[in-house]
């Protein structure tokens, strides 16, 4: 606001041209402005705020919606690194254990073919 017209309000020109003062024609012209279609399209002032406003709100709730996507695809994809580059440690056991009866049954393996051979050679 203009500081002269917040010192002195009576500086606001609200009567019609060339009205002495009390006349308030110019008060009501500028606040039917809010109910004429003068805005573009021919839309009221009112209807071109709600416009401004709803635009606004509909882009921050956009923005939210992409926040919140952007957040689960970001656990989702940490989630596949970690389970690409993760040691699960129930699998290895597993595996250990398999491994070692794999040996175990390959030392029984070579120890009764050397026994068989023994036998066979000591027959000779």
């Amino acid at each position: 606001l203009d500081p002269a017209l917040v010192a002195n309000p009576d500086r606001l020109a609200l009567a019609a041209s060339g009205a002495g003062p009390g006349d308030n024609r110019g008060a009501l012209a500028l606040f039917g402005l809010g109910s004429q279609g003068v805005a573009a399209g021919g839309r009221t002032l009112g209807d071109a705020a709600l416009d401004v406003v709803s635009g606004v709100a509909l882009a921050a709730s956009d923005a939210k919606g992409d926040v919140t996507r952007n957040g689960l695809v970001a656990e989702h994809l940490a989630g596949l690194r970690d389970s690409l580059s993760g040691v699960d440690t129930q699998e290895e056991l597993t595996n250990l254990a398999r491994f070692e009866h794999a040996s175990t049954a390959m030392t029984k393996f070579v120890s009764t073919i050397d026994s068989m051979l023994s036998s066979l050679i000591d027959q000779l």
